[in-house]
């Protein structure tokens, strides 16, 4: 993966920016983040998971991105094989920080024989220093499908402007 600048854009990421301008993609902010993510399965309709009306997790972030997370999951679409049943999934994520709410939403996959999965999470705003907020990050880790517990890590780009 190649790193560039924490000012720089990257070209290809230039188009993600909720902008048109080059002067305004010259005022964004790259910057490589990366960290982990300790969570909690919740089952629809418990207290836990908030006012979710679908499965949720809840925890927190490490790293870059530190905060107390919230994922809403929405529904799965699951594909059963002759060696593994590998399910696929979207949802909801919001990291609050000090300095503001970061919203994103995600795609991924769940391996029902390991609980490895794999998620790609774009970033949509938020509020406070991530209004504007843009970027991606990839998530890998395993979840305990006894406990429902996940460990995973992230890396990516988070994309900020004034």
């Amino acid at each position: 993966m190649t790193q560039h600048a924490p000012s720089a854009l990257h070209p290809a990421e230039a188009s993600m920016l909720p902008c048109c301008s080059d002067a305004a993609a010259a005022d964004a902010s790259t910057r490589h983040v990366q960290g982990g993510f300790t969570l909690q399965f919740h089952a629809p309709g418990s207290a836990e998971g908030g006012s979710s009306q679908g499965p949720s997790l809840t925890g927190a972030a490490t790293g870059d991105l530190a905060g107390e997370v919230f994922i809403e999951v929405l529904p799965a679409t699951v594909a059963e094989g002759s060696a593994r049943t590998v399910s696929q999934s979207g949802a909801k994520i919001t990291i609050t920080r000090p300095d503001g709410q970061l919203d994103g939403v995600a795609a991924g996959l769940l391996d029902h024989a390991t609980g490895e999965h794999s998620n790609w999470i774009y970033w949509t705003g938020g509020t406070g220093s991530y209004a504007n907020a843009t970027g991606r990050v990839i998530t890998d880790g395993p979840i305990n499908l006894a406990t429902g517990q996940e460990h995973s890590s992230y890396h990516g780009t988070l994309i900020t402007r004034p």
